[in-house]
């Protein structure tokens, strides 16, 4: 599988797609599947795409291959926005987008609902006890 891969070149001076460092692991599964991807800049992917497709037909050449999937991948940091979007806002971030503020629960002891709570038979919670915690 490598030397197929190593036949590929990614640059004009000749640098082998193994040799570049930009190949992933290469995964066979039980169907022989061939399965890996190249990693490259955003900018370039349009560079690499015929780099891929030669990738992929040398690997699918290969005796008992079934079938190939080459993937062009690029890395951002963590939790850094694809390049171009807009930057998230925080829910509940004072300078963005703020959540609506909840009534503190009344202390235990105190009367737990407004004296018009109703009551009676009718009433689906007893204005005596507190709700049981969730």
């Amino acid at each position: 599988m490598l030397k197929a891969l190593s036949t590929v070149t990614v640059d004009p001076g000749g640098t082998t797609l193994p040799g570049s460092g930009r190949l992933s692991q290469v995964v066979i599964d039980a169907g022989n599947r061939v399965m890996f991807s190249i990693l490259v800049d955003p900018s370039e992917a349009e560079r690499f795409e015929p780099v891929r497709r030669e990738a992929e037909g040398r690997v699918l050449a290969l005796p008992g291959v079934s079938s190939v999937l080459a993937s062009l991948t690029s890395e951002r940091a963590p939790n850094a926005p694809p390049p171009g979007a807009a930057p998230r806002q925080r829910p509940g971030h004072p300078d963005t987008n703020p959540l609506p503020q909840r009534k503190a629960r009344p202390k235990e002891g105190s009367e737990p609902w407004p004296s018009s709570a109703p009551t009676g038979s009718n009433s689906c919670r007893s204005p005596t006890r507190w709700p049981a915690r969730r």
